[in-house]
């Protein structure tokens, strides 16, 4: 039988013991998202590298560093946590080149103050800025307006890479647009020049991208013209009177007719 005595020198030497054993250590900080993501190849440039971690860090033992494929620091050296969170740290970047990119980063759990280093690449690849001609054809020859010229930049987001295209007729520049068409509304007649070219952000022309087409524009059929439009011109509706004016018209009608009926009756006047 277990005595007072020895009951409380046992419970003495269990919490003793527990005393005696470290707590068990916290999991290092675990990488659970980033953007871009290991492996990643883009198509536009990022504005910045962020990284989610399963846990709380600590915000003076960040590091977060972006080398570009020779070892060149390329970020804005500004890595910190994401505000409003203590799990997200991030660091922006500058406009970057195609290329391949390390991501490297240290931080620190704060609770268990282990420490996490790893690393991983991204890849920037962009679409070949191009522009081609889809219409009027080459040689295509036109007797009447209006003409769509329409064209196609492939993979090549106009909008998203802040570019535009530039048409030119007969070596002069006649509009830069976005569009993917625009319309001649009237050329003389003869043989003309079409030409795009893309232009970027800053208005430069990118001189590999020009592309070229001709169109021939006869004289105009002044006879044929007169005849297409008064067969699309709507027709007469003649005279279209109101309600009151058929009204009074009638009124008037009816008078002159009465008129008409006394000075028929009139006997004819005596000669002198």
């Amino acid at each position: 039988m277990i005595t007072t005595r020895l009951r409380l020198l046992i419970s003495a030497g269990l919490a003793l013991a527990f005393l005696g054993v470290p707590a068990t250590a916290h999991a290092r900080a675990t990488l659970i998202r980033a953007t871009p993501y290991p492996g990643q190849t883009l198509g536009r440039p990022p504005d910045e590298v962020l990284l989610a971690f399963n846990t709380a860090l600590d915000p003076d033992s960040i590091t977060l560093v972006v080398v570009d494929a020779v070892g060149v620091h390329v970020d804005n050296s500004d890595a910190r946590l994401v505000a409003g969170s203590d799990r997200a740290i991030a660091v922006s970047l500058p406009p970057l080149e195609e290329g391949l990119y390390t991501v490297n980063f240290t931080v620190t759990d704060l609770r268990s103050q282990e420490t996490t280093s790893d690393s991983y690449q991204f890849a920037l690849d962009f679409p070949t800025p191009q522009i081609r001609l889809l219409s009027p054809p080459d040689g295509a020859g036109f007797e009447t307006f209006p003409i769509e010229v329409e064209v196609d930049t492939g993979e090549f987001d106009l909008v998203e890479w802040e570019h535009s295209w530039r048409l030119y007729l007969d070596g002069s520049p006649l509009v830069t647009t976005q569009e993917a068409t625009y319309t001649l509304r009237h050329l003389e007649p003869g043989v003309h020049e079409l030409l795009v070219v893309l232009v970027d952000s800053e208005g430069t022309e990118l001189n590999v991208t020009r592309s070229q087409t001709h169109i021939a524009v006869s004289e105009p059929d002044v006879l044929a013209q007169e005849i297409a439009e008064a067969a699309t011109a709507p027709s007469d509706p003649g005279l279209r009177l109101t309600g009151e004016q058929a009204a009074l018209l009638a009124v008037a009608g009816v008078i002159c007719l009465g008129a008409g009926v006394l000075l028929g009756r009139r006997p004819p006047s005596s000669a002198a």
